[in-house]
């Protein structure tokens, strides 16, 4: 029989072979005719399938893929990927045949792993082990804004398969969370910063001014060189700093864009004082910021996250919205409120749509308030 009832489950499920390919999955129907309709659907779906050229492919397989051949291993979204397929991977099967995942079955699925993780417990596997491996796991809580970065992620794969690899006949319909604090962006009040800055070591310090004063992403400042950085001389009336885009170099921003960010005088200054310290300690390499071991030596870093962390804490910043990426939204926010066009904070941020930057659009000067004032004004005679 091809179709059957598992203990403990209430649904029917189906089992076939068709070319060698071998098809088990549940039906999803709790009655024996439904779930034999399910199945002749199925059997028809793999048939049809087979004849168009759609090869087998898992779900395991297609992440590696897609991190292979579109994501540049080694480098910091790199990394990121991993850890999010190994998650992906653990929460729906590496084994797991894709065409399980789409259509209305795939949809399903995918919305029944969302629901329970915003659920009691909110907990999803978390993977351990080296880089591109698929490997067992612990369990860590999960917010709504990370159930969408990876369903995101799983999503982009998917169509990957789809409209690319051929291995996916049948997208799903992924719905995100609806996230509360979308569209929302803390910043710091000045007060805030004042407590920040007290409980960071000066290395930190140092980092975190950059950051307030031009707006980089954390990624671009950690692999910011001293060659990208201009106009350090005494008095010099024009300083800036080059975001640069060269992935080959280790260094990228987030548009694929390099861009050129003047620097206010107070971080010009701040960074004569870190090229002095570092000639001085008798550092020769390119990195700006550079952080601290445990021996307090200088050293390159890729993250400051974990010292950031400490930081936050004991100056008592601990809502759980406070992050590096926090300093961008302030620098953004206080040009803002400063009165800076949101065309030219586009520009500042490294923004490809304007859209990305209108989360700042409520802050600050309304420009439509300052035009109906004009009302009030007698016309020129």
């Amino acid at each position: 029989m091809s179709i059957y009832k598992q203990a403990g489950s209430p649904y029917w499920y189906c089992e076939f072979e068709i070319g060698g390919e071998r098809v088990r999955q549940s039906t999803g129907k709790t009655g024996k005719a439904e779930a034999k309709a399910v199945e002749a659907d199925l059997r028809k779906q793999h048939k049809a399938r087979r004849a168009n050229g759609y090869s087998r492919m898992t779900l395991g397989e297609a992440l590696i893929r897609y991190g292979a051949t579109v994501i540049k291993q080694g480098q910091t979204n790199g990394r990121n990927y991993i850890y999010t397929s190994n998650r992906l991977a653990l929460a729906f099967g590496a084994d797991t045949p894709l065409d399980q995942l789409g259509g209305k079955a795939g949809t399903r699925r995918i919305a029944d792993w969302r629901d329970k993780m915003l659920a009691a417990g909110k907990r999803v596997p978390v993977a351990e082990g080296k880089r591109g491996a698929l490997a067992a796991s612990r369990s860590q809580g999960l917010k709504a804004g990370s159930i969408n970065s990876y369903l995101k992620i799983l999503r982009t794969v998917l169509r990957k398969a789809h409209g690319d690899w051929h291995t996916l006949e049948q997208l799903p319909a992924i719905t995100l969370v609806k996230n509360k604090r979308a569209g929302k962006v803390r910043w710091l009040s000045e007060a805030e910063e004042a407590l920040l800055m007290t409980a960071s070591p000066l290395y930190l310090r140092q980092f975190l001014q950059f950051l307030l004063g031009t707006g980089a992403r954390k990624t671009e400042a950690y692999t910011l060189v001293w060659d990208n950085v201009s106009g350090l001389i005494s008095n010099a009336p024009n300083a800036e700093v080059i975001f640069e885009h060269a992935p080959e170099k280790g260094r990228k921003t987030k548009s694929g864009i390099s861009r050129t960010v003047p620097l206010p005088q107070s971080v010009r200054e701040m960074l004569v004082r870190v090229r002095d310290a570092q000639r001085a300690n008798g550092y020769t390499g390119e990195r700006v910021f550079l952080g601290r071991d445990q021996g307090g030596r200088m050293v390159e870093v890729d993250s400051m996250t974990s010292a950031f962390e400490t930081a936050r804490d004991a100056a008592g910043l601990s809502d759980g919205q406070v992050t590096l990426h926090t300093m961008r939204h302030t620098y953004a926010s206080r040009l803002r409120m400063r009165g800076v066009d949101l065309l030219d904070l586009r520009d500042l941020l490294g923004h490809t749509d304007i859209a990305t930057t209108q989360i700042y659009a409520h802050i600050g000067p309304s420009k439509l308030s300052n035009a109906v004032a004009l009302l009030d004004q007698p016309l020129a005679a």
